[in-house]
């Protein structure tokens, strides 16, 4: 028996043919979606409003009503093509186009490795096992000491949420957020030392004044928090420091900024520089999809005849319509004036989950609430003043969060030459949150936070 060899891709790290096939997959998504548009135009103008137009016996409209549907029909396919056509070759803003390459922090500062702590009140292995933390369990992770990044004067400062990529539009994530991170292969050589407790944040010197919480049994379940790591989030594929909201894309082989999800019907992902582009695209492919599928079911319920062609297409216009214009175009919207991604909004669910399980180890039943189980869940919302766990990038009114995302012109709210405010690698933060994500309870927030 001879063996077989497996090429590697050098970009993606797994099987070359594997990574080949994702591509080939992509691009025959967007050509199904150029042929779909070309006979979308033969059904509505060939066989709806040209026979309309010549007066055909069998034809269901009017010369005049045919004219006018022909010409909004039109229209609509030029900013249909117009914006998928501009979502196709608008990139989503590669990190290694903004940020210079450099080596392996932790290797670089081995002389200078200082251990952090990684902290989450409950890990995903003690929740699954039914066991109840009495007091928070650090586990180090030996990160460079105040490494100086391009990015800022001060030290490196980043949110860690584990790379994510996503397959069809769907977002996996290699690291869960809720059990403690281990160090990496490559900072296992230095001798870290467990710090015993948490460090105060900087910023946390005046602390808002707050009176002790009670003796109830819902003081005494301590809310789930996600496990957070300290120090910079180097991309062993791109070779570069990974900025606030960048995950590599396995699918493109590349480091994203502020990356939202991978979409195959597009061919590439949504990021900073395309996200208000693929915003207009849904909105108006959904729009196309609508006025197509109306006019088809109005032509074939008057025809005498029926059209196999047309019925095909009024159920395929029917669907893209509910998904473009009914569902990604009112998420994308949400996501926008809140302030998250599409993977940021992922944490909620992890969030709930992590919640549940802590519950489960007081209570028998957490999905039937209780007085109890109640009481906990609001002391938990009013110990972290309401703010979600992914509420870490929603700064300001909801306004200027679409501004930042959109541009600032109306126009390119609604057509496809919106540009987002900003260079994709600086992102004011929430003030609620520590500097490097810690989701803080209101005892810990500055006091300029309780003004916001």
């Amino acid at each position: 028996m001879t063996a077989t060899t497996r090429t590697l891709c050098p970009i993606h790290g797994f099987d070359a043919s594997l990574s080949s096939c994702a591509h080939a997959c992509e691009h025959t998504n967007v050509r199904f979606v150029l042929a779909l548009a070309v006979w979308v135009c033969y059904v509505a103008i060939g066989r709806t409003f040209v026979p309309a137009i010549r007066r055909h016996p069998n034809a269901a409209y009017s010369r005049t009503v045919g004219i006018g549907l022909l010409v909004a029909f039109i229209v609509l396919f030029i900013v249909f093509m117009w914006t998928y056509l501009t979502i196709i070759f608008t990139g989503p803003g590669f990190a290694k186009d903004f940020v210079p390459e450099s080596e392996d922090p932790s290797w670089r500062n081995t002389h200078a490795i200082t251990p952090h702590v990684v902290h989450s009140n409950y890990t995903q292995a003690d929740l699954r096992n039914g066991q109840q933390l009495s007091s928070p369990q650090p586990e180090t992770v030996p990160v460079g000491h105040d490494f100086p990044t391009s990015f800022s004067g001060t030290s490196a400062r980043f949110s860690n949420h584990g790379d994510l990529t996503s397959f069809g539009g769907r977002v996996s994530q290699e690291a869960a957020p809720y059990s403690s991170l281990r160090p990496h292969q490559h900072e296992t050589e230095a001798a870290p030392v467990v710090l015993p407790t948490i460090p105060t944040p900087a910023f946390t010197t005046n602390p808002r004044p707050i009176s002790a919480p009670p003796t109830t049994i819902s003081s005494r379940i301590p809310r789930p928090t996600p496990a957070i790591s300290v120090g910079p989030r180097w991309c062993a594929h791109c070779k570069i420091i990974k900025p606030d909201r960048t995950h590599h894309c396995r699918h493109c082989g590349s480091c994203i900024l502020q990356f939202d999800h991978h979409c195959v019907w597009v061919g590439q992902c949504v990021g900073w520089r395309n996200h208000a582009v693929f915003i207009t695209f849904c909105f108006w492919a959904g729009v196309f999809c609508c006025f197509s599928c109306t006019v088809l079911v109005v032509d074939s319920c008057l025809a005498p005849e029926v059209d196999g062609q047309k019925i095909a297409l009024i159920t395929i216009a029917g669907i893209l319509f509910i998904f473009t214009l009914l569902m990604m175009f009112p998420t994308h919207v949400y996501l926008v004036l809140v302030g998250r991604s599409t993977i940021e909004s992922f944490q909620t669910g992890d969030q709930q989950r992590a919640e549940e399980a802590a519950l489960k180890l007081e209570f028998n039943n957490p999905m039937c609430p209780t007085k109890d189980v109640r009481a906990v869940r609001k002391q938990w919302k009013e110990e972290f003043g309401g703010v979600a766990v992914n509420d870490r990038w929603k700064v300001g009114r909801a306004r200027d969060r679409w501004r930042r995302e959109m541009g600032n012109s109306p126009l390119g709210w609604i057509l496809p030459i919106g540009r987002p405010l900003g260079d994709g690698i600086h992102y004011e933060q929430n003030p609620r949150f520590g500097p490097n994500g810690e989701w803080l309870p209101m005892r810990q927030w500055p006091q300029e936070a309780g003004r916001l």
